[in-house]
């Protein structure tokens, strides 16, 4: 039983970070985006 509630633990947890992964690079691409497209002085001063 130990085994199986590990395993099922460790599923979960790696399906939490990989769903989590996920959700922030798409969040921090399009909070990129709109910062870059309102303010792109500042995507230019940053990549200078």
């Amino acid at each position: 039983m130990e085994t199986s509630v590990s395993e099922r633990i460790i599923t979960v947890v790696l399906t939490l970070i990989t769903i989590g992964s996920v959700a922030g690079l798409t969040y921090f691409l399009v909070t990129a985006e709109t910062v870059g497209m309102s303010m792109p002085h500042i995507v230019i001063d940053q990549q200078i």
